[in-house]
């Protein structure tokens, strides 16, 4: 009788200390993926940060929104005021002159800080963006103009998840370089 419950007794141990470690590991794991994500998070803000537009300008349509997309989910991350100013210009390099001519510098860095601190304020983040439609883009000539529409979702993160997808317009300038002239809401239906 003393043996089956000495035999009782390790198992239970056995079980207690597997259980223990299976927990320590699952730990460890998520520590080591939220490390993970923060450094790519890093990695991500200093390559945004070192990208030269003048040089590296995106060639199609897709590459300008999506260098919009990176920069836009990299603001709405906590980062620093200096790296916030940095990539907003970055930003303004990727516009038309038309959308440039109406919004000037000082007033697109107020209202950008305002939309900011309202998301931050919020909670809101930008989990990832998908291209609609594997980003095929919609090209069309007016006047001799050529122009773009491409449709990106956005996947926002605040209590709950949703989803806003922007339909962006392109102009395509004299240097054959792709710029953003606007972009709206877009609700299918």
């Amino acid at each position: 009788m003393k043996k089956g419950k000495g035999i009782t007794v390790v198992f239970a141990i056995l079980i207690i200390v597997s259980a223990v470690i299976l927990y320590n590991n699952s730990l460890k794991k998520r520590m080591f993926i939220k490390d993970e994500a923060e450094i790519s998070r890093q990695e991500e803000l200093e390559f945004l940060l070192a990208v030269n537009l003048d040089k590296d300008f995106p060639k199609e349509p897709r590459g300008t929104v999506e260098m919009f997309s990176r920069i836009i989910q990299m603001l709405y991350e906590d980062i620093s005021d200096e790296a916030t100013d940095i990539l907003a210009l970055k930003i303004r390099k990727l516009y038309d002159e038309e959308l440039l001519a109406i919004n000037s510098e000082k007033k697109y860095l107020n209202d950008l800080y305002t939309e900011l601190a309202a998301v931050r304020e919020s909670k809101t983040t930008i989990s990832k963006y998908l291209f609609v439609n594997e980003g095929k883009v919609v090209y069309d000539i007016v006047d001799g103009q050529e122009y773009a529409n491409i449709y990106v979702s956005y996947i926002m993160k605040q209590k709950s998840r949703y989803i806003e997808t922007k339909k962006f317009i392109l102009k395509k300038d004299e240097e054959g370089m792709w710029k953003i002239l606007g972009w709206g809401s877009y609700n299918e239906g």
